[in-house]
């Protein structure tokens, strides 16, 4: 997976899935639940 953390907001990767700020806010959602 290609270094993406540069990108701006919203910004579409290649895949084209889904927006690469949605990706991180699951990522902290995720570490969320496991803290608690």
């Amino acid at each position: 997976m290609p270094d993406t953390h540069s990108t701006q907001i919203g910004s579409i990767p290649e895949n084209g899935r889904f927006p690469e700020v949605n990706w991180y806010s699951f990522c902290d959602f995720i570490v969320t639940l496991l803290v608690l």
